[in-house]
């Protein structure tokens, strides 16, 4: 039972920092994103920051990352997306169940 106190007096927080997590990786992908030509001829698109002067005219970037790291800036994408789908999915939830209570009483007005 103190564990669900515990839990219920921290959703707020845990909620708080989610929001600007997700809202973090939103501003990174808008202000960064970038694409890399892989030598084996392979493009990869990910975001994180970088020196944007350098950019020119050229959408590829010429710096440099380990297969690690592309792993890790994909997994962000990734991550981005999922968050994204899943707000989606609880803002229409929610919309679906505040006018369900509309919808019950139209039915029931009706002849």
């Amino acid at each position: 039972m103190k564990t669900a106190g515990l839990i219920k007096a921290y959703k707020k927080y845990f909620t708080i920092l989610l929001v600007v997590i997700v809202g973090g990786l939103i501003l990174n992908n808008i202000l960064f994103m970038h694409l890399h030509l892989l030598s084996d001829g392979e493009i990869v698109v990910h975001a994180h920051p970088f020196n944007k002067t350098q950019q020119a005219e050229n959408p590829l970037q010429q710096h440099q990352h380990s297969k690690g790291e592309i792993l890790f800036f994909d997994s962000l994408l990734l991550l981005f997306v999922v968050a994204v789908i899943h707000q989606f999915i609880a803002v229409v939830r929610k919309w679906k169940i505040k006018n369900s209570h509309y919808f019950y009483i139209f039915l029931q007005n009706t002849p």
